[in-house]
């Protein structure tokens, strides 16, 4: 039996250190694109297709896509393994939303699950494309004329006026950031659907 491929791997959109940031449904703040409820998205691929694919020592990567869904089914098998003694329902989901917000490697770490599957991050963020935050803009002093709105050296030190302020700079995002971001929100999206399979409404384990 062939292994599963994504079917995102033409999903014409971002990339990042190789992996593509697929949209997801879900109520988890992050940086994913959102997915339509009634469409199936790439932790629907992982959850379906996780019997087969666990078992393929060598995958053939076609895609991003791929390289999202491998990542993201080791997460799966990581989810199962700690659930494996847990008997209730609200240990589990407690379980798994620690696991999914524990640290955890990126591309170019030693520690990175799918080795060289995937460039290391750009020197500037790789993530998804949101406004920076701006720094605070301070109202207007109406005790300074319009032509004083200026940096003035008084001695050795220098006094910034309000329209400095105004000025937006831009803001540099570590390495990796935009990438973890993403990859956290999905570990914790997989962690709520893995707990609504695993256990029955009344908090107990479905053994089968």
């Amino acid at each position: 039996m062939p292994a599963y491929h994504s079917k995102f791997n033409s999903f014409e959109g971002e990339e990042f250190c190789s992996m593509a940031i697929l949209p997801i449904t879900t109520s988890v703040r992050g940086p994913a694109p959102p997915s339509p409820a009634d469409e199936e998205d790439v932790i629907d691929e992982t959850i379906k297709y996780f019997r087969a694919n666990v078992f393929f020592r060598n995958f053939e990567v076609k895609g991003g896509g791929d390289r999202t869904l491998i990542y993201l089914t080791l997460y799966l098998g990581a989810c199962l393994k700690e659930l494996e003694r847990v008997s209730s329902k609200t240990e589990a989901a407690k379980s798994l939303h620690q696991l999914a917000i524990k640290p955890f490697a990126i591309p170019g770490d030693s520690a990175w699950c799918l080795g060289g599957m995937c460039s290391p991050p750009k020197s500037m963020a790789e993530g998804p494309s949101h406004p920076a935050p701006q720094p605070p803009t301070l109202p207007p002093d109406p005790l300074l004329s319009k032509a004083s709105h200026t940096r003035t050296t008084v001695g050795r030190h220098s006094i910034i006026h309000p329209d400095e302020f105004a000025t937006p700079r831009p803001v540099v995002v570590p390495s990796g950031e935009g990438l973890k971001a993403y990859l956290k929100q999905c570990r914790e999206e997989v962690g709520l659907r893995v707990v609504e399979l695993l256990y029955y409404a009344d908090g107990s384990k479905n053994k089968w």
